[in-house]
């Protein structure tokens, strides 16, 4: 398990999808803090930069605070808010 927020995997079955053997996992979190127990079968991993694919142009656009805002300079930091804008809608829609 991780240090801050220890965990465990389970394997919950393998089954065969398209002729493959798939394995399905579920993995459970403990925050000691708040002693909170988190349990899901769904867990992405999002680089914390934006891939080299990434079109600078759309993380620009998606930096902006409002569509209203005029489109900011291209500075790693636009990029990078416009990275982390992008990562955080695409895990929720």
């Amino acid at each position: 398990g991780g240090m801050e927020l220890p965990y465990q995997t389970l394997a919950a079955g393998t089954f065969s999808i398209g002729g493959t053997p798939t394995t399905f996992y579920e993995t459970a979190f403990f925050h000691r803090a708040s002693r909170s127990l988190i349990v899901t079968d769904a867990l992405a991993r999002v680089p914390l930069e934006a891939p080299p694919l990434s079109d600078p142009a759309r993380l620009l656009l998606v930096s902006k605070r409002s569509t209203a805002d005029p489109q900011p300079a291209d500075t790693p930091e636009a990029r990078q808010a416009g990275w982390e804008k992008t990562a955080l809608l695409v895990s929720f829609f």
